[in-house]
């Protein structure tokens, strides 16, 4: 259940400098393909490269009681974002000999296995919900292909573990498990 053998859709080449927002785009793609998640492609491209709307994607895994027993959390902070335009920095460099996974740090590797072997042992339903900024027509929700907000309730008390996402500190993250591991 490891992610190591899993598909990645991301490249370019090594030892150039890509923008922020790609860089951005290829993580949660990484993640994304790690997880099998494919039909949320359309909604990160469209909220991330295309119109910088999506501000929060949660993958969750349901126990039986549709309550969160596992999590995993990803934020972007697009006024962050917009500051590291403004003051120069819209590009991030690629090292030589490596791929846009570069950005995917060591801590995010382990979230995400510990996320799925624990989804597989606990036999859990992985969904995802997601969370937008305000767009001008009020229609990001039906663009992006999200549902209305839920309310949903978590296995117990939780355990939460930052993941770091390297030069991009726009992006943050947390793995959450919730009730008895």
């Amino acid at each position: 259940m490891s992610g190591a053998g899993a598909r990645v859709t991301v490249s370019v080449q090594a030892g150039v400098e890509v923008r922020r927002v790609d860089a951005i785009h290829g993580v949660l793609r990484f993640v994304i393909d790690v997880l099998r998640l494919g039909w949320l492609e359309a909604t990160v491209e469209k909220g991330v490269r295309q119109n910088q709307w999506l501000t929060m994607l949660r993958i969750v895994g349901l126990d039986s009681e549709e309550r969160i027993a596992e999590e995993l959390v990803f934020a972007i902070d697009w006024d962050r974002h917009q500051l590291h335009m403004a003051q120069g920095r819209g590009t991030v460099a690629v090292p030589n000999g490596r791929s846009l996974v570069a950005f995917v740090s060591p801590d995010l590797l382990t979230a995400l296995r510990l996320f799925k072997e624990a989804c597989f042992r606990k036999e859990l339903v992985v969904t995802c919900f997601a969370a937008h900024r305000d767009t001008p027509g009020g229609n990001a929700s039906a663009e992006l292909g999200l549902g209305g907000p839920v309310t949903l309730k978590y296995a117990g008390a939780k355990l939460q573990a930052p993941v770091g996402i390297g030069e991009l500190d726009e992006v943050s993250g947390s793995y959450n498990r919730y009730g008895p591991t």
